[in-house]
């Protein structure tokens, strides 16, 4: 049987429910998104980031507490598209498949994983190029830069529409 039933949800309510199945992928993606955030993050600023940094004229009071609350306050509004998305490829609103010798084996999985980063990343740079068009900058993506001296805390710290912007492409 599942793990949440019948602890978090009644055994009355399917487990293919659509709102059951978004609630849970909801909880699954804010808290995923947290840690994927959270962990990166505090490994690179404790290991990488030169903390000479912090004594630049342009680093702001508070800065890390406020590019970390800018980061995880984004994320349950970039969950919800996140979600639905989810939602429909658990709907059967996919072409995704379990095996790659349907498609062709070893030689279609190489050549689709070059395609996919050579894809993600082209989309990703023109939608950031878009990003600072001059009537979407102040309102979308303006934020991500206040920065001056980012840390990597400030890796995720930008609009939320932004952010399931850039994450479109994967």
């Amino acid at each position: 049987t599942f793990v949440f039933t019948p602890y978090v949800y009644p055994e009355s309510w399917a487990e293919t429910d659509p709102l059951r199945q978004f609630i849970t992928l909801f909880l699954i993606v804010n808290i995923g998104g947290a840690f994927i955030y959270l962990i990166p993050a505090c490994l690179s600023y404790y290991f990488l980031f030169d903390h000479n940094l912090k004594k630049h004229k342009l680093f702001l009071k508070d800065q890390i507490r406020l590019e970390i609350q800018c980061a995880l306050s984004g994320v349950p509004s970039m969950a919800i598209p996140t979600c639905l998305l989810f939602l429909a490829e658990l709907q059967g609103y996919s072409k995704l498949y379990d095996s790659v010798e349907e498609h062709g084996g070893l030689r279609f999985l190489l050549t689709s994983l070059f395609m996919f980063i050579l894809f993600t990343d082209c989309a990703i740079y023109w939608i950031h190029r878009w990003l600072h068009h001059p009537v979407l900058y102040p309102s979308l993506h303006k934020i991500h830069h206040q920065w001056k001296v980012p840390t990597p805390f400030a890796s995720h710290a930008f609009h939320p529409l932004d952010g399931f912007l850039q994450s479109v492409p994967y």
